[in-house]
């Protein structure tokens, strides 16, 4: 697959000292299951792959344009959950919105790494009402 410009800001320092861009772009944005990657700090979106931005119904600069704070319905508890650094996986359900308001059951896996020189979150998304459908 051919991604043209890089859409994701560069490989995770640590995620492996040998993967290179292209390998992580693959890996990342190939993947079936939404996944992004959140800045630890101000919650701003890194990247996503095209699972997930299927699953909430933006584009890609669209999605890069919010934060985590835009998809939950309480903020207060994404604000807390990212306040607390000393997990460094952790998994929970959320109440989150797509873009055209609908909200879902979201079961979120997240895992801490260091992206682009900042401490991120790399997410995995499970959309709980589709499963629950089947």
């Amino acid at each position: 697959m051919s991604l043209g410009a890089s859409h994701l800001a560069a490989v995770p320092r640590y995620y492996h000292a040998g993967m290179t861009q292209a390998l992580f772009e693959a890996l990342f944005d190939d993947q079936a299951q939404p996944m992004w990657v959140v800045d630890a700090g101000t919650r701003a979106f890194l990247a996503v792959n095209e699972a997930a931005l299927r699953l909430y119904g933006y584009t890609r600069d669209e999605f890069l344009a919010l934060s985590a704070d835009d998809l939950e319905e309480n903020v207060d508890d994404v604000r807390r959950a990212f306040a607390d650094w000393s997990n460094s996986c952790s998994q929970r359900v959320w109440r989150h919105k797509r873009k055209s308001g609908e909200a879902f059951d979201a079961r979120v896996t997240s895992f801490s790494l260091e992206f682009a020189g900042r401490r991120a979150r790399l997410a995995v998304i499970e959309n709980l009402d589709r499963v629950r459908g089947e």
